[in-house]
């Protein structure tokens, strides 16, 4: 009985040992179709390696409780994906609060929805150039990440994929980007500037939401459609061009609403008048924008009945743009129009009295313009009687001379 007792004691004093032995140098298994996984405790490093069998599938849970690193992940610190591996699965690396640091492999092709969600510590991240499927909130509040570097033949960034990573300072989009989705950026706090390269189309619904460092956003002349309340609560922006003249905007003052820094926000078109009429509330100005404000904007009919401010400044382009936003300040801005002379700012809309340069809070002001005409090639641009019949013709309109042009009779 009392050699029972001892081989029992030393089978469970093994077992211990054992256990505790297994523990400080790791566990693991199988996570995919052809992959293993390995966690070293000693080095808090958990490791996914390809065994050369299999598709390199990460395997799907139905729980994150079935995972089986589940009891560990707020433990992990570095994690590597050996190459081989070719997609991860939903939820994967889930709440792995200390995890700092990540190697992708060249092999990954696909980022699960919500991968690397919640993972609190993570700092920076190097998508590889062949991975171009990734799914929604795949970095979602990965709040201490500052660096990601994405591949360049991406051509979307996905709803919620950074939203609530308030250290991210800035990102390099690249030049394949189409779409920005919902809540792409939403609460990235420390995000100072952005610029959307030339191709994006689309800003989805709350994109930049609460951005409250945002100071500087650039947009492409491509872009076709802003969401609501894409620019909602960017309470350090101080301007914003929207150059594409065929941008549609989904409820107008909801996209800027918010914005306590707003000084300037210029519009070169808003798409599809007829649309845009069917709901003018949409157009009302953005709330909360500051006094000393001003609204550039193209056809003033739309503004007939929604814009009510006296606060904003607006400023009615006539089919007039802007290459970059014009400076805050009280200066009207000058906008370029192809083909015609700019001849100042009005008061009154059939242009009387004298130009003004300045603006003031509830003012109204319309761009004046003269159209430049190309005069037919005659061969005699210094004859004065034939440009005064020209000029009688066009009306007092402006005719170009060579390099120079001819307004309300003088060669300028």
């Amino acid at each position: 009985m009392r050699y029972l007792q001892k081989a029992g004691l030393f089978l469970l004093v093994l077992f211990c040992v054992a256990a505790v032995t297994s523990r400080a140098l790791g566990e693991g298994g199988e996570c995919g179709d052809g992959g293993v996984w390995e966690y070293n405790e000693s080095t808090r490093t958990m490791t996914l390696s390809y065994t050369g069998t299999g598709c390199g599938v990460m395997t799907e849970y139905s729980k994150q409780s079935l995972m089986p690193w589940y009891n560990i992940r707020q433990e992990v610190e570095h994690l590597v994906i050996g190459e081989g591996v070719t997609e991860t699965s939903e939820l994967c690396f889930w709440q792995m609060k200390k995890l700092q640091d990540v190697s992708l492999p060249k092999s990954l092709r696909k980022l699960a929805k919500k991968t690397f969600n919640d993972c609190a510590s993570l700092k920076e991240v190097i998508i590889p150039e062949g991975c171009l499927d990734i799914g929604t909130s795949a970095f979602t509040a990965c709040e201490s990440l500052t660096s990601v570097q994405l591949p360049s033949g991406l051509t979307d960034i996905p709803d919620h994929m950074f939203n609530s990573c308030y250290a991210l300072e800035s990102i390099e989009l690249p030049e394949g980007i189409l779409s920005i989705g919902r809540n792409a950026f939403a609460g990235c706090k420390a995000l100072k500037s952005i610029v959307l390269p030339e191709g994006v189309k689309t800003i989805e619904w709350q994109a930049f939401y609460h951005c409250d460092s945002l100071m500087e956003v650039i947009l492409p002349n491509s872009l076709e459609y802003i969401g609501g309340c894409a620019f909602q609560l960017c309470t350090s922006l101080e301007k914003v061009l929207i150059p594409g003249p065929d941008t549609s905007l989904e409820t107008f003052g909801d996209i800027f609403d918010g914005d306590a820094s707003l000084k300037v926000l210029a519009i070169n078109g808003i798409g599809d008048p007829t649309y845009q009429l069917m709901d003018l509330d949409y157009l009302r100005p953005p709330r909360m924008i500051p006094s000393g404000s001003i609204i550039y904007y193209n056809q003033e009919v739309l503004w007939e009945e929604a814009y009510t401010s006296d606060r904003t400044a607006l400023a009615i382009l006539n089919d007039g743009i802007f290459t970059q936003a014009p400076e805050p300040g009280g200066v009207l801005g000058i906008p370029t129009r192809e083909g015609y002379t700019f001849m100042g700012w009005y008061t009154k809309p059939d242009f009387s009295g004298s130009p003004v340069t300045n603006y003031v809070d509830g003012g109204i002001y319309y761009a004046r313009w003269q159209r430049v005409v190309d005069p037919p090639q005659t061969g005699d641009e210094g004859n004065p009687m034939l440009w005064g019949f020209l000029l009688l013709l066009s009306g007092g309109i402006a005719i170009r001379v060579g390099k120079r042009h001819w307004v309300n009779g003088k060669t300028r």
